[in-house]
């Protein structure tokens, strides 16, 4: 990691994990697992979506984040859970293009939450 940059597969990685899961920091039944970058990952229904890393103590440390996907001109947030590290919300018409406009989002909000 180098100053705010964040990359998966050289300290971290990022796992998709149940509300559950990233509650109590647990990263032993992921979703799935990025640990090799650069990671995509899409944003194409409406649902929260909660990530972490899963390196021992970085979860706990937070190092995680969840984001609301909403349909129609509803807000749509990446919520890091570190004070001071919050994205603003953007504007969307579809869940569809939601990849496109969240992605810049996710990765700012990730590699905030998660420098060295």
């Amino acid at each position: 990691c180098r100053g705010n940059q964040f990359t998966t597969g050289q300290l971290h990685d990022v796992a998709e994990v149940t509300k559950t899961a990233y509650d109590a920091c647990n990263t032993t039944n992921n979703i799935y697992t990025v640990s090799t970058g650069p990671a995509s990952i899409p944003l194409n229904r409406p649902e929260v979506f909660y990530f972490t890393c899963t390196v021992p103590g970085h979860c706990s440390g937070g190092k995680k984040l969840h984001v609301e996907v909403r349909n129609g001109n509803n807000r749509t947030a990446a919520t890091p859970t570190s004070p001071g590290t919050s994205s603003p919300p953007s504007e969307t018409n579809s869940a569809s293009s939601l990849v496109s406009t969240l992605s810049p989002v996710f990765f700012m909000a990730i590699a905030l939450v998660l420098m060295c």
